[in-house]
C-alpha cells in the first residue's frame, strides 16, 4: 500500500511535469506570432502618428522575441520621433549587434546619433549608409553639418555642393554651402553661395536666413572687431540755423568742422551680440560764433536671432552744447524686432522712447513717444540699396506750447559704383517731416504746423587706402504758422576722411 502510495504520487508529479513542459513548447510555438502581430501593430501606430502606443506595441514584441534586431530597429526609430536620441542609439546599437546588415540600419543609427549630438558615430554611420545610397541628399546635408560641427568646414563644402546638385534640396545645400564656406575663411565663395540661395525660387525662410548672412558678410567686411573714423574740412551755411530753438542768423557763413567716430563689438558671448560706439561733431563758424555746435554721442545696442528674426534693443545719450555753452541732453531707448519676408525686402518695427532736456530753457523739457517703420530693398544685390523710414512722433513739453503730434519720412539711396580700380559711393536721401503744434499757447492765433523739407546728396571719393575726400549738398526748407520759425538754407560741405 505504501509502495502504490509513492508510485502514485510518482506519477502525478510526472504527469504536471509533463503537462508544464508540453505547455511551454505550445507557447514556443505561438510567441513568435504573438511577437509578429505586436511589431505590425506598431507599425500601423507609428505610421498613424501615435508614438507611444507605438513604443509599448513594439516592447510587447520583445518581451516575446528579445534578441529580434528589426525590432530593435523600429524601437529606435520610434524614440527618434519621440526626441529621445540617446535611447534611440542605444536601440539600433543593439540592433547592429544582432544583425549589421539589417536594411536602413545605418541610416537609422546616423539620425539617433546626430540627434544626441554624437558627430564623430553618426558620420561613421552616414558614410556607410551613402555606399549604399549616394542620392540620399537628406543624408548627405546631416554628413556636412557632422563635418562643420566637427571643424571641418572644407569637406563640408565638398558634401554640401554635392547636395547642390539634387534640385529638391537646392536652396538648403547652397545656405549650408555659404556656412562651411564662411566658416572656413572663404568670404568671397559664402557670399555667392548665400546669393544663389537667395536667387532661388520660391522665398523661403532659408532664403531670409541667406539674406541675413549676405547683410552680416557685408558688414564684416573687415575683420577688426572695431572701427573708427575721422574726418576735417569746411562748410558753407546759407543761413545758419538751430532747428531745435527755432533760430535761424538770416545771414550766410563758413565754418570749420571736425568728426569723430569709433565703435567696437563688446566681449560678450552666447546668446546675445552688444555693440558700443562713440561720435563727436565740432562746427566753428568764423562769425556766428553764438551757433557753434559741439555734440558727443555714446550708443550702444544688442543684438539676438530669434529663428528667422533680429531683436534688439539699443540705447542712445548725446549731450550737445551751443556756443561751448550746455544745450540739450538727449535719451532714446529703442526696441525693434526685424524680418526678411522676402528676399527682396527686409522691415524692422519698433517703438523709441526719447527724453529731452534743455539747459537754457526748461520750458521745452520733453518726453517723446515714437513708432518708427523701417524698410530696405537691394537695388540689384544688397551692396546698392534703398531705404524707407516712417517715425510717428508725440512730443509732450514741460510748457504745452511745444507740445507736439506728428511724423517724420525718409527715402534715401546708398549707391555705391566702381570707377577704375576704387569702389565710390553715393548718397541720396529726402526727408518730410510734418509738426502740429496747434494750441492756444503755439501761436497768436493758436494754429502752428510745421512743413520741413529737406534733402541731401553725399560722394565719397577714394584717393588711397583708408583715405576719402567726401563732398556733399544739402537743402532744407521749412514752413510754419509761426514766421519765426520759417527758414530756408543751403549747404555746402568738403571734408577728408581717415576710416579704418
Amino acid at each position: 500500500m505504501r509502495q502504490w502510495t509513492i508510485i502514485h504520487g510518482c506519477t502525478r508529479a510526472c504527469t504536471l511535469v509533463a503537462l508544464v513542459g508540453l505547455w511551454g513548447a505550445t507557447a514556443a510555438v505561438a510567441n513568435p506570432e504573438d511577437a509578429a502581430a505586436d511589431l505590425a501593430r506598431a507599425e500601423e501606430l507609428l505610421a498613424a502618428g501615435r508614438l507611444y502606443p507605438a513604443e509599448q506595441a513594439v516592447r510587447d514584441a520583445l518581451e516575446s522575441e528579445p534578441d529580434w534586431a528589426r525590432a530593435y530597429q523600429l524601437l529606435g526609430r520610434i524614440l527618434i520621433r519621440r526626441e529621445k536620441p540617446v535611447p534611440a542609439a542605444a536601440a539600433l546599437e543593439r540592433a547592429a549587434a544582432l544583425e549589421p546588415t539589417l536594411s536602413g540600419l545605418d541610416r537609422d543609427l546616423g539620425l539617433a546619433r546626430f540627434a544626441a549630438d554624437d558627430f564623430t558615430g553618426a558620420r561613421d554611420a552616414f558614410l556607410r549608409a551613402l555606399e549604399r545610397d549616394a542620392g540620399d541628399t537628406p543624408l548627405r546635408l546631416r554628413l556636412g553639418l557632422c563635418d562643420v560641427a566637427l571643424g571641418d568646414p572644407e569637406q563640408a563644402a565638398r558634401e554640401f555642393e554635392r547636395a547642390a546638385n539634387d534640385p529638391a534640396h537646392r536652396q538648403i545645400a547652397l545656405y549650408y554651402l555659404g556656412v562651411a564656406r564662411e566658416q572656413a575663411g572663404w568670404r568671397e565663395e559664402a557670399r555667392d553661395a548665400f546669393e544663389r540661395a537667395v536667387a532661388l525660387d520660391p522665398p523661403t525662410a532659408i532664403a531670409s536666413r541667406a539674406w541675413a548672412r549676405v547683410q552680416a558678410l557685408e558688414q564684416t567686411e573687415d575683420e577688426r572687431p572695431w572701427h573708427v573714423a575721422l574726418g576735417a574740412g569746411l562748410l558753407y551755411d546759407s543761413n545758419v540755423t538751430r532747428r531745435e530753438i527755432d533760430r535761424a542768423s538770416g545771414e550766410p557763413d563758413g565754418a570749420a568742422q571736425l568728426e569723430l567716430g569709433a565703435s567696437g563689438e563688446l566681449p560678450v558671448r552666447d546668446w546675445f551680440e552688444v555693440a558700443a560706439g562713440y561720435d563727436f561733431y565740432q562746427s566753428l563758424y568764423f562769425d556766428a560764433r553764438e551757433f557753434d555746435l559741439q555734440s558727443h554721442g555714446f550708443r550702444v545696442s544688442a543684438q539676438r536671432r530669434l529663428g528667422p528674426a533680429d531683436a534688439a534693443l539699443g540705447y542712445v545719450y548725446s549731450l550737445s552744447t551751443l556756443d561751448a555753452k550746455r544745450f540739450l541732453d538727449f535719451h532714446e531707448l529703442r526696441p525693434s524686432l526685424g524680418i526678411a519676408p522676402a528676399p527682396w525686402w527686409y522691415v524692422s518695427l519698433g517703438p523709441a522712447w526719447r527724453v529731452k532736456r534743455f539747459e537754457q530753457d526748461p520750458r521745452r523739457d520733453a518726453e517723446q513717444a515714437a513708432l518708427g517703420l523701417l524698410q530696405l530693398f537691394p537695388l540689384g544685390d544688397w551692396k546698392r540699396h534703398a531705404l524707407v523710414g516712417l517715425d510717428f512722433e508725440r512730443e509732450n513739453a514741460d510748457s504745452s506750447a511745444f507740445d507736439y503730434r506728428g511724423f517724420a519720412s525718409q527715402l534715401a539711396f546708398h549707391l555705391p559704383f566702381a570707377v577704375g580700380e576704387r569702389e565710390w559711393n553715393a548718397d541720396l536721401r529726402y526727408r518730410f517731416r510734418w509738426r502740429d503744434y496747434t494750441r492756444a499757447a503755439s501761436a497768436p492765433d493758436g494754429r502752428r504746423e510745421d512743413l520741413i523739407h529737406s534733402a541731401r546728396v553725399r560722394l565719397e571719393i577714394p584717393i588711397a587706402r583708408y583715405v576719402a575726400i567726401r563732398t556733399e549738398y544739402e537743402f532744407e526748407d521749412a514752413r510754419s504758422d509761426l514766421r519765426s520759425a520759417d527758414y530756408t538754407n543751403h549747404i555746402v560741405g568738403v571734408s577728408v576722411r581717415f576710416a579704418m
